[in-house]
């Protein structure tokens, strides 16, 4: 985990803006067969801090968080799960930072109580994009 110090709101307000730029502009990068992927009802891995979180995207039943979520294409409602929140934990992510697993690998992990291996995970991912992208051919 990293720490950055400001020495201004203002300071630290650029500093978000540049990083959400940068997060778009990953996101404007993605491959297609990527992001179809990564939809409501998909499931994915990240890490973040050292903690790997599976998880679900959602979609939200509410207009208004449907129409925030139109405005910010690069971002997914999902529920996360961890060691650390085996219940799972509404919110946000960053499309550029998952990585798409298949339904079967979620429950898969759900039953070891999301601690996996990480040479397991990454077969999971591998797997995943290469049925992706045959779809997608």
């Amino acid at each position: 985990m990293s720490v950055r110090v400001f020495e201004s709101d203002e300071e630290m307000f650029s500093a978000m803006q540049s990083d959400r730029e940068a997060v778009i502009q990953t996101y404007e990068r993605m491959p297609k067969f990527l992001l179809e992927g990564l939809k409501p009802g998909h499931f994915y891995v990240t890490e973040s801090c050292g903690l790997v979180i599976f998880g679900e995207i959602t979609e939200s039943p509410y207009e208004e968080d449907r129409a925030l979520m139109k405005g910010n294409p690069h971002l997914r409602e999902v529920r996360g799960y961890s060691v650390a929140c085996v219940e799972g934990e509404l919110g946000t992510a960053c499309v550029s930072h998952m990585a798409p697993i298949s339904k079967a690998a979620f429950e898969q992990a759900k039953k070891l109580n999301w601690e996996v291996q990480p040479g397991v995970v990454v077969g999971w991912i591998e797997l995943r994009l290469n049925n992706l992208r045959a779809v997608a051919c």
